[in-house]
């Protein structure tokens, strides 16, 4: 049996392929603007949005993974540890 997990419709998805960074970054964008559905946490990763020190666009390096991963941890902790129970 074989599980995928996709963030994306199947379609969606496929058009991306094996593409390199910049050519996935602008086909998200495209799909955004035509209405489709990009979950928000794929859109943020696409538009380096957790990337306050990028240097630019054209692929996705150590830096942004690290600040990427710095920020899910913090939106973790801070929801796992919210005292209201909300």
């Amino acid at each position: 049996m074989t599980v995928t997990l996709a963030l994306l419709s199947t379609r969606d998805n496929s058009a991306l392929s094996n593409n390199i960074f910049p050519v996935k970054r602008e086909k998200i964008i495209q799909l955004d603007s035509e209405g489709k559905f990009i979950p928000i946490g794929t859109k943020n990763v696409f538009l380096k949005y957790f990337s306050k020190e990028s240097e630019s666009n054209i692929k996705w390096t150590k830096k942004d993974r690290e600040q990427y991963l710095n920020e899910m941890s913090r939106l973790l902790t801070e929801f796992f540890n919210n005292e209201n129970g909300e």
